[in-house]
């Protein structure tokens, strides 16, 4: 109103528009008929935008996803406010998430988790499609993430590339007190390609236990990892 004392000719930017919310607490469905969120990606969105304020459970419909999903650092999130995605019938074949990948590192995974702690998916199948390139989970920093009940299904190839791992804890990163239990991981150059950053700097709290890995073509690898727990696979 009135800039520099005088009668303001320009109107159009005189206003704007902003849309709040209260942070996510609760459980909310995932794909069906009338969900909260129609995708992982606009869950994930809401995510990003808002942040916790209780515990969060993704009840996600039996159905066929077509997508990848990135998780971050999600404001809000502790050891009590966690995030859950999970299958809703609890049969990790009722819901399916494929994904081709058309790169080498941007979009080379199904799942990512980049940076995200006190994250579980649990019961659900991730399907890696490209002909190219063909990692199904990357862990890229994570702490506190849970694999429960997944299967994972890689390319079969008979490459050692490792971007076609089935299972990947991005060498250089520091993937911290990570679970994967009672799991299925099929095929990829590697099943498991589980790397900390260093002889100097080792991951923590590795727990592999109770999967099954099979169809790799090359092998499964675990370097710079301070005491891991791997037994029962």
């Amino acid at each position: 109103s009135m800039p520099n004392g005088v009668t303001d000719t320009v109107t159009f930017n005189d206003h704007f528009v902003t849309t709040r919310q209260a942070a996510l607490a609760g459980t909310f469905t995932i794909g069906g008929g009338s969900p909260d969120y129609a995708t992982f990606t606009d869950a994930v969105t809401d995510l990003e935008a808002y942040g916790l304020c209780g515990p969060v459970v993704f009840n996600v419909r039996g159905g066929t996803y077509t997508e990848n999903i990135e998780m971050g650092d999600i404001t809000g999130v502790s050891a009590v406010n966690t995030i859950t995605f999970q299958s809703e019938t609890g049969m990790a074949s009722s819901v399916n998430v494929n994904y081709s990948a058309t790169s080498a590192t941007g979009d080379n995974y199904v799942l990512k988790f980049s940076n995200a702690k006190h994250t579980t998916f649990r019961n659900m199948t991730l399907n890696a499609t490209g002909a190219s390139y063909g990692r199904v989970v990357d862990f890229s920093g994570s702490e506190y993430c849970t694999l429960e009940g997944m299967i994972l299904n890689g390319r079969p190839v008979t490459t050692t590339s490792s971007y076609f791992t089935t299972l990947y804890s991005n060498y250089g990163t520091l993937d911290h007190n990570t679970t994967i239990t009672g799991c299925e991981i099929n095929n990829g150059s590697y099943g498991v390609y589980w790397y900390g950053s260093g002889s100097s700097s080792l991951e923590r709290g590795t727990r592999f236990e109770n999967n099954t890995i099979q169809g790799f073509y090359y092998g499964n690898y675990f370097y710079y990892q301070d005491a891991p727990v791997i037994e029962y696979n």
